[in-house]
């Protein structure tokens, strides 16, 4: 006795079956070349160590990017705080921008330039979700706690799990850049590989992008400077026309001699700071 023929219903469901499987297994090879091509097909150690090296060279043009913000931070406040309000980089990275520039009083100028750290701000916070996509290949993540520095988490790191001993930490943390300041809640990604220590540091739960902090330090410091030359500027004009002058600045006003150098996202690269405690 002959089997059945089957029904043109089942025969269909069994096509659209075969259909759905073959359109899934395309999608997944797709998404597996697609993420092969990125990252390629490597090794585990090796994956890592390229997702930091494309994390690093996001966060430079993050740095960049932030340099800029404070510029015009800065500038927006001198021109139209009084008038309009002050803007803080760490706020308005969080958003009090859009409120102001919302305002009816202010004038056009105020707006216009509002819509310039607008535009600033959404490109920085586009780095941060791109360095979002980075952490799922940099491995397991050390969160940061107040007091924390990445030196010692790095040396931590160096001694307790790539097993080095304490002076070959020594000596692979002074050639190794390192951030100056944390914020509790960032994250720091660590591996060691070939006498090289990759480490990097992620925003994680804080308010502010690693590294925020020392963009904020060095405009501070370069508008006290500017501040120390103008003075000194109107002295020694004051001293030519034979007026009588204020006392000059004393040693504690002065700027130090050096100027402090720019932040360094963490990199392998050289560099001479001292390791923190």
């Amino acid at each position: 006795m002959s089997d059945p023929a089957p029904s043109p219903k089942s025969s269909k469901a069994r096509l659209i079956t075969i259909g759905a499987f073959v359109a899934l297994a395309i999608a997944v090879f797709y998404i597996i070349m697609l993420q092969s091509m990125y990252f390629g097909l490597k090794s585990d150690s090796s994956r890592t160590i390229e997702a930091h090296v494309k994390t690093i060279m996001l966060q430079n043009q993050q740095i960049e990017a932030l340099d800029q913000l404070a510029v015009r931070v800065a500038r927006f406040n001198k021109e139209f705080g009084a008038e309009v309000g002050l803007v803080r980089v760490d706020e308005a990275l969080n958003s009090n921008v859009t409120d102001l520039e919302k305002k009816a009083t202010a004038p056009d100028q105020a707006k216009k330039t509002l819509a310039e750290l607008e535009e600033t701000i959404g490109a920085i916070k586009g780095m941060t979700a791109k360095l979002k996509e980075y952490e799922r290949f940099l491995g397991q993540p050390v969160a940061v706690k107040a007091g924390d520095s990445h030196a010692a988490i790095a040396r931590k790191y160096l001694v307790d799990e790539a097993k080095l001993s304490p002076k070959e930490a020594e000596a692979v943390l002074r050639k190794t850049a390192l951030a100056w300041e944390l914020d509790p809640g960032n994250q720091v990604f660590n591996l060691y590989h070939d006498g090289l220590l990759f480490t990097t540091v992620t925003q994680g739960s804080a308010r502010r992008p690693p590294l925020l902090a020392q963009v904020s330090q060095r405009q501070a410091s370069a508008a006290r400077v500017q501040e120390l030359e103008e003075k000194v500027r109107s002295l020694e004009a004051r001293v030519a026309s034979g007026e009588s002058a204020s006392p000059a600045p004393s040693a504690a006003e002065l700027p130090p001699t050096t100027t402090a150098p720019a932040p360094a996202a963490p990199t392998t690269a050289t560099t001479t700071e001292p390791a923190k405690p």
